[in-house]
């Protein structure tokens, strides 16, 4: 399996998991991507299936596919017309966790191989989707539409923008033992285009990421202090704070200079959990714009185009109800532990810096369909003290902090 880590084969399999937002507007390529994508799926899943006993298959990857198939059931149960575009966004998923497992199982130097071309290709796309906004600033019309980025609009890129980094940082920690110049510029130019389109959430996510990952890096006592648990517990009590206690008004206060309000937020949040009444135990499956609206019931109510809850939670939610939620709860168990197993090696600071940040931007949208967030999580399951002890005695003799 040495040829997984080879530039034709990771091109081959991995770039319909790259395809980018920007791609909608050219629907013949877009389309192509699709099937590549299912296709580049199904021979994973076969060469996996070839390989089983050889595979180092963690616990949290598992828990992912399980998300996905729950997923896939419930749309098929409530919303079958939309199955095809679903299997296109869990093929994607599914091609970076596969591809990481089959790449880990092989050896250090074919894993390794695979993070330095992910890195590369990231922050390629980076980069030019940070130029594009900035051309666009300028006046330059790049679109046919109002987007401004490849990677998406403000909050949906920056669910792809953030794991991204946080892979790119650990390549080069992992492979070089430090956060070069380049990841650092990246990271800069990144955040310079969220301010510039003031993208509130999204700037406050990458500077806590950048925060925790510095305090982290001081040492493994400073890394011990940081609770993920916790931090998830105070997350899920502001949300209810703002939605049932009339917190929202309080904080909006502070947001007046800036424009901004979380007013508009905790309004979608309790439409959100009308619709999510209406099927808690396995939600909706996957839905589209109108169908989302009038589940919520602010179908006629509301004039906007949103077409989703605008949280994480909610989303699981909507989506695949408690037994989706149980599901996803133990994916973030299984990081926890991870994290946890491998705390004394200060790479572990890379994955504090990820995962909060991810919790940040998660309070006021949700996207779970984004492959990115997905090979961040696999890499953790992968590369931990639990998973190299899952290894044959030569590969494991192979591996390195």
């Amino acid at each position: 399996m040495k040829k997984l880590s080879s530039w034709p084969i990771f091109i081959l399999l991995s770039i319909p998991s790259l395809k980018m937002y920007a791609v909608q507007q050219l629907p013949l390529l877009d389309n192509f991507l699709d099937v590549l994508g299912v296709f580049s799926c199904i021979f994973l899943i076969m060469l996996c299936c070839l390989k089983r006993n050889k595979l180092v298959f963690p616990k949290g990857c598992k828990y992912i596919i399980t998300f996905f198939s729950i997923f896939l059931i419930t749309t098929i149960l409530h919303y079958n017309e939309n199955l095809l575009g679903l299997v296109s966004v869990t093929s994607k998923v599914l091609i970076v966790v596969l591809y990481l497992i089959l790449s880990f199982s092989s050896g250090e130097k074919v894993f390794l191989n695979t993070l330095k071309k992910f890195r590369k290709v990231y922050i390629i796309i980076l980069l030019i989707d940070s130029i594009c906004v900035l051309v666009e600033i300028l006046g330059f019309e790049i679109y046919e539409s109002y987007m401004y980025t490849i990677l998406g609009y403000d909050n949906y890129a920056t669910f792809s923008i953030l794991p991204m980094l946080s892979i790119v940082f650990y390549t080069s920690y992992k492979t070089k033992n430090r956060i070069t110049a380049m990841d650092k510029l990246v990271f800069i130019t990144c955040l310079i285009v969220k301010i510039s389109t003031f993208s509130f959430t999204a700037i406050l996510a990458m500077m806590v990421m950048a925060l925790t990952t510095y305090i982290a890096l001081r040492g493994k006592q400073l890394r011990k202090m940081i609770s993920v648990r916790f931090i998830i517990c105070i997350i899920v009590c502001f949300i209810i704070g703002l939605t049932f206690f009339h917190l929202d008004t309080i904080v909006d206060v502070f947001l007046a200079p800036t424009g901004k309000t979380i007013t508009n937020r905790t309004n979608l949040w309790i439409y959100a959990l009308q619709g999510i009444s209406k099927s808690p135990l396995i939600g909706h499956g996957s839905l589209q714009g109108d169908q989302y609206k009038t589940i919520a019931g602010y179908y006629l109510a509301y004039t906007t185009t949103e077409t989703h809850p605008h949280n994480y939670i909610l989303q699981i939610l909507i989506n695949t109800g408690m037994v989706g939620l149980f599901v996803y709860v133990g994916i973030f168990n299984q990081l926890i532990k991870a994290i946890r197993n491998n705390i004394k090696n200060k790479i572990n600071a890379i994955v504090l810096g990820g995962v909060i940040g991810f919790l940040i931007i998660s309070i006021p949208d949700g996207y779970l369909e984004l492959p990115a967030i997905y090979m961040f999580m696999t890499v953790v399951f992968l590369d931990n003290i639990s998973a190299r002890r899952s290894l044959s005695p030569n590969k494991l003799n192979s591996l390195t902090n």
